[in-house]
């Protein structure tokens, strides 16, 4: 049985020769296994490519509604603000704490703390912020909720609700670290600010025409590389003019609806360590077995 079955023979020492050539190729495996194998690793301890990942998770609500919307030709008096949960009118305590209303100047952007008169008090002569026409409202509404909902804003009929929308965002404001984050992903994995919406004016052609928006809200989970896991939420906007009858209230509207489906992304990379030192012996091998079969030929052409 001794030396029948092996499958590790030796070759005798005084068998194996050493060669100028053989040096030369042996210096060329090194540097290409050293050169996949450093290749193998970044690309294990970094960043994978980006996958989004569409799963059902309820519950998971947005908590609060950034606003800061500005109406250059409504007068705060006049302006009303609502929620509605569905078809019912939400309960609103504390919104006058959270959710501000300012007078505005839409030629100078100045804008001044909105004070209202209690009824039947003597209004107070050259207020500050007499002389400024227009309204805003900045600040949020909590939502602690996942059922459809509408923040409305309405005036008496006829008012002029042309409007600026400067922010209108769900969640808690992201830090820098997260923005950041964002900026380095593709725009349709980061879409927390609609753009058709942000940084957008909406002029009424009319005084019986008013904008409607509706916002499709998707709560997203990034888990990204050298970075802590955070929500965020995608938006999907859309907008079209409605015709208001003269005698109907002018009302504008931000529907929206938040999705029960929660989208995951990720560019961590998704290989275990043991796929990692399998490719990684693979690709040590293969260079070394490629190596060889060059110096061979080369031997076999050199004579």
């Amino acid at each position: 049985m001794k030396g029948g079955f092996d499958m590790y023979r030796k070759v005798t020492p005084d068998l194996v020769v050493a060669t100028f050539r053989g040096g030369v190729f042996s210096l060329i495996a090194v540097a290409l296994m050293g050169c996949l194998a450093f290749v193998e690793t970044w690309a294990f301890i970094g960043t994978g490519d980006i996958r989004e990942i569409i799963d059902v998770e309820l519950g998971v609500s947005p908590a609060r509604i950034n606003i800061e919307v500005e109406f250059p030709r409504l007068n705060c008096d006049d302006a009303a603000v609502e929620l509605w949960r569905g078809k019912s009118r939400a309960a609103t305590h504390g919104l006058e704490r959270t959710l501000r209303v300012w007078r505005f100047d839409d030629a100078t952007k100045r804008s001044h703390p909105y004070r209202k008169i209690p009824e039947g008090a003597k209004k107070v002569d050259h207020e500050v912020g007499d002389s400024m026409g227009g309204c805003k409202l900045k600040g949020y509404i909590a939502y602690e909720h996942t059922s459809p909902g509408t923040v409305a804003i309405s005036a008496p009929a006829g008012s002029d609700l042309s409007h600026h929308v400067v922010d209108f965002t769900f969640g808690m404001p992201l830090t820098q670290n997260q923005a950041r984050s964002l900026k380095s992903l593709p725009e349709r994995y980061s879409k927390v600010v609609a753009s058709t919406l942000q940084r957008i004016r909406y002029e009424s052609p009319s005084r019986d025409k008013v904008f409607h928006h509706f916002v499709h809200v998707v709560p997203t989970k990034y888990q990204l590389a050298k970075r802590k896991g955070f929500t965020a939420f995608q938006l999907l906007h859309q907008s079209h003019l409605s015709h208001m009858d003269g005698a109907q209230e002018a009302m504008t509207r931000f529907g929206f609806d938040i999705s029960p489906m929660t989208a995951l992304v990720s560019n961590r990379s998704a290989k275990r360590w043991y796929d990692f030192l399998t490719s990684l012996l693979s690709i040590i091998g293969g260079a070394f077995t490629v190596v060889s079969l060059l110096e061979r030929g080369a031997a076999a052409l050199g004579g």
